[in-house]
Parts: structure tokens; C-alpha cells; sequence
């Protein structure tokens, strides 16, 4: 990876540790949490949090670490394909992004590889919510999963990927204005 590109330099490492503080916090839950669990946990909800769907404890305790291992992986991945392989991402204004050389691409790379980071975050986060609530349930601390965190959580994300959108599309407009001479 180039110097320009690495997490640092994209400003992704503040995310990206994030994302990690998260995943951790989400398998040490299960792992504090499991032997006080009982043997079958819900695992799925209907729209009014009720529980509607269970599992054997050993699945449902850890089937939420273990699909934040490959979202995880599938963001990393998209994240080397932004800096690897530029003809690949679907980005607004994508002919002008593609021709671009590496040097006035390294911005609106380095600002998808900052985006693909707060997903995966803000999905962390969601998961951990998740989580902390099917427990809370299979234990009797809470009788139903609350609805507004999801509200919130699709609120943000709408919201950020909007104005993402919009600043990805002003970056490689900007870049392709500097890089082609007058």
C-alpha cells in the first residue's frame, strides 16, 4: 500500500479502530455473557421487538461475531479494491474518476476508504445493540427489543451516505478540474 493510501494518511484509522473496539466489545459480550445464558435465546423479532424466532444458545450467542468477521473482511475488501482497482468501484462521475492518474485519484480514494470505514463501524455498533438486546430478552431483562435504535441507526446511515455521496462526487469533480489543464 502506498504511503498515501495507508489508514492514517485516508483519515480511516480512527474508524477503523473503532470498528475493532466494537468487534471486540461484541465477543466479549458473548464470551462473559454465554454461561449465563439460557439454551435457547431469540434471535429473531417482529416489528414490535417481540421475540419471534429462537436458536440454541452456542448459535445464537455467536452468530453475530461471526458475521462481523466477514462484513468486516467484505468492507477490508471493498477498501483494497478502491485502492487497487479503480475500474471496478462505481463512484458518481466513475469515467472521470477512472481517468484520473493514481496522484489526483489518491483523495477520493483515500475519502471511500474513510467512508467504508464508518460503515463498517456504524454496522458494528448496530450489532452490539443487537446483541446486548437478544440477551437482555433471553435473560428476562427486557421483554422486547425497542424499535427507535434501529430508527436512529437507518437515520445516520441514510444521512451519511447522502452526504458522502455528495462530497465524493464534488472531490472527483474538483480533482478532474486540477488535473486537466486549461
Amino acid at each position: 500500500m502506498s504511503e498515501s493510501l495507508s489508514p492514517s494518511r485516508t483519515g480511516a484509522a480512527i474508524p477503523m479502530a473503532v470498528a475493532a473496539f466494537l468487534f471486540v466489545a461484541l465477543v466479549t459480550m458473548s464470551v462473559a455473557s454465554y454461561g449465563a445464558l439460557p439454551e435457547k435465546i431469540p434471535v429473531h423479532f417482529s416489528l414490535s421487538g417481540v421475540p419471534d424466532g429462537w436458536s440454541e444458545k452456542v448459535i445464537g450467542a455467536w452468530f453475530l461475531p461471526i458475521v462481523a468477521v466477514v462484513m468486516n473482511l467484505i468492507f477490508w475488501g471493498c477498501a483494497w479494491i478502491v485502492r487497487n482497482k479503480p475500474t471496478w468501484v462505481n463512484v458518481p462521475r466513475r469515467a472521470e474518476f477512472v481517468a484520473l492518474s493514481p496522484e489526483a485519484r489518491a483523495p477520493v480514494t483515500a475519502m471511500l476508504t474513510h467512508f467504508l470505514a464508518w460503515i463498517a463501524a456504524l454496522v458494528e455498533g448496530l450489532f452490539i445493540f443487537i446483541q446486548a438486546g437478544m440477551f437482555a430478552v433471553a435473560m428476562g431483562t427486557w421483554t422486547l427489543l425497542p424499535g427507535w435504535p434501529f430508527i436512529g441507526f437507518i437515520g445516520v446511515f441514510v444521512v451519511y451516505i447522502v452526504v458522502m455521496y455528495v462530497r465524493i462526487a464534488r472531490a472527483i469533480r474538483r480533482a478532474t478540474t486540477v488535473s486537466t489543464p486549461s
